[in-house]
């Protein structure tokens, strides 16, 4: 047997759930909206060559710190999100 091989069971964590996937379906609260993934239907762009920047293009949110962004500073992205969103619940009612 191969050191860390374990039989190829999967990881188990210290509450006793394998790594796969949770048996009440998981992550069912967080999933929010299911859309197809189709060409266009991004939500940001990332440009790291020639200039950096960050677009959300749905709030037109543009950050030059691509570097945070990328470490994990998504405030201001959230933030623009939650604008936009605000105004598109106003904008169909």
């Amino acid at each position: 047997m191969i050191a860390g091989d374990a039989g190829r069971g999967g990881i188990e964590r210290a509450d006793g759930e394998s790594d796969g996937n949770r048996a009440d379906g998981g992550e069912g609260d967080l999933a929010g909206e299911q859309r197809d993934v189709t060409w266009g239907s991004q939500i940001r762009s990332y440009v790291l060559h020639p200039y950096q920047q960050v677009k959300d293009l749905r709030s037109d949110l543009e950050v030059g710190n691509v570097d945070a962004v990328l470490d994990g500073d998504l405030d201001a992205l959230m933030e623009a999100f939650l604008q936009w969103q605000r105004s598109q619940r106003h904008s169909d009612s």
